[in-house]
């Protein structure tokens, strides 16, 4: 006959159960701190393509563009580059009328995050009609 137990479990469970929990734990953290590290660098990502995409519009709708390059910052973190230039595929045709011109307009917004260069590119072309 076996005497009663009380229906806990034993010490030899115990430990078990504590290995297999410092074992997974540390993994499991990692995981956590990658997917914590990701977002932040795609929030990152999204904030510098608003801003890129915010000097783009800007850029497009002026009146007048000149063939130029122009920088600034934004929040002291962001900073910007942006080029207006005529595409390379254009050629002005003397002999016939150019009903509009091509201007090719680049806004580059970088950072730095963890000793990293980030950035990002975003292109548009605009036809401007000419004088």
């Amino acid at each position: 006959m076996r005497p009663d137990r009380d229906g806990g479990f034993s010490l030899i469970e115990v430990l078990v159960a504590f290995s297999i929990l410092s074992l997974s734990l540390p993994v499991i953290l990692a995981v956590f701190s990658n997917a914590l590290r990701a977002s932040a660098r795609a929030a990152q990502y999204e904030l510098a393509t608003q801003l890129a995409d915010s000097k783009l519009t800007e850029l497009s709708v002026a009146r007048g563009l000149e063939l130029e390059d122009m920088a600034g910052t934004y929040a002291e973190r962001y900073e910007w580059q942006a080029t207006v230039r005529q595409p390379d595929w254009w050629m002005p045709d003397a002999t016939l009328a150019q009903a509009s011109t091509p201007y090719e307009i680049t806004v580059r917004v970088s950072w730095s995050e963890l000793g990293r260069e980030r950035s990002v590119v975003l292109t548009t072309l605009r036809l401007l009609a000419a004088p």
